[in-house]
């Protein structure tokens, strides 16, 4: 089996993968790309780098930090 470094990458797997109940698809919102309904993506941090490297749009990694 796959062994995880931290914690939390082990718990973000089990919700991706194996908790089909929790699962929130996350739909591209490019109107003529392929990636919506249940071709959506599981995490929004793919959704991002889709954006980034797929549709060359200028997508921040990371929230702005709070003052």
């Amino acid at each position: 089996g796959a062994t995880f470094s931290r914690k939390a990458d082990c718990q973000r797997h089990y919700d991706c993968v194996h908790n089909e109940q929790e699962l929130t698809l996350h739909p591209c919102g490019v109107k003529r790309c392929a990636r919506k309904g249940d071709r959506g993506f599981k995490r929004k941090d793919h959704l991002k780098e889709h954006m980034r490297s797929f549709h060359s749009m200028d997508v921040s990694k990371r929230k702005p930090a709070r003052r």
